[in-house]
């Protein structure tokens, strides 16, 4: 009897150990899902779109001027030397030191002013009304006499004032005569006197080249620009009190400006209406006395 009862306790503890092992070694099976198919649906299939093959024409480059280096990241144009490296300077190219070139200061000068005092004659002394003026009108070449308050359609001007001022100088009176006129054709008034001429406001500039003879510019301010075969130029400033005219030389990329002070060799106002000294009246006795003291 108790054989039989350890059998069956046995058999009990050997079934026990077996489902123990296959619940440790096989643990939980997870549910398998299995995914569909495309099933009965076909593809479509879509044609890819051509593009037509693109031809780019690729100029020569051309040389830049002065063998510019350009401050930006990608330059205008980019060569390859002889050795297989990427440059900015053409190959044509060849970079010189600035200078200033060939302009010249030929003159500069202030023309005459159109009407000019002569002289006067008084004819009374206490009457500025009395005194009879004498003009000169530089473009006729003609003489005009005319009295204050009168007025001169064919020179273009009306007699305003006139006044004798006298100034003490070196212990002696000098007197200077004064004549305002107004100028009808621009409408100013003016003074001109008999001791000292009388210029327009207008400077005239003439600048040459040394490489061209035939080039001559004229200008009347400062700010003008001219050029040369050797570059651009701006005339900064003109100076007739030391008869001397300022021109700048433009720079680019690689060259800076050039500032240089002109100055012409002949005098920088023409007089040309300066009457000259005669000539010395001679008659056929001089000349005899020194033959007989020689």
């Amino acid at each position: 009897m108790n054989k039989l009862y350890d059998k069956i306790l046995l058999v009990v503890a050997v079934l026990a150990l077996v489902g123990g092992c296959a619940v440790y070694f096989m643990g939980s099976t997870p549910d398998v899902r299995v995914g569909k198919g495309p099933g009965d649906n076909a593809y479509i299939p879509v044609l890819a779109q051509s593009t037509d093959a693109v031809s780019v024409d690729w100029g020569e480059p051309v040389a830049q001027p002065s063998g510019f280096i350009y401050d930006v990241f990608t330059p205008y144009e980019i060569y390859l030397d002889k050795d297989g490296n990427f440059t900015q300077q053409g190959p044509n190219i060849t970079i010189t030191g600035n200078s200033f070139g060939n302009p010249y200061l030929v003159k500069i000068e202030r023309e005459l002013f159109r009407i000019q005092l002569e002289g006067y004659i008084e004819e009374d002394p206490s009457d500025p009304s009395k005194v009879l003026l004498l003009f000169l009108n530089n473009e006729t070449g003609m003489s005009v006499r005319g009295r204050v308050g009168q007025e001169k359609p064919n020179s273009e001007f009306t007699v305003v004032d006139f006044a004798i001022v006298r100034e003490e100088e070196d212990g002696g009176i000098v007197k200077t005569a004064r004549a305002t006129i107004r100028d009808t054709r621009t409408g100013s008034e003016l003074t001109l006197t008999d001791d000292e001429r009388r210029y327009s406001d207008e400077i005239t500039v003439v600048i040459g080249s040394s490489d061209d003879s035939s080039l001559m510019l004229e200008f009347t301010e400062a700010g003008s620009s001219f050029e040369t075969t050797t570059g651009n130029y701006v005339i900064e400033q003109i100076n007739l009190e030391e008869s001397s005219v300022t021109v700048k030389k433009l720079g680019d990329d690689v060259n800076e400006p050039i500032i240089k002070v002109l100055t012409a060799e002949s005098p920088n106002i023409t007089d040309n209406t300066t009457p000259t000294e005669p000539a010395p009246i001679t008659s056929p006795a001089d000349g005899v006395f020194d033959v007989m003291f020689q």
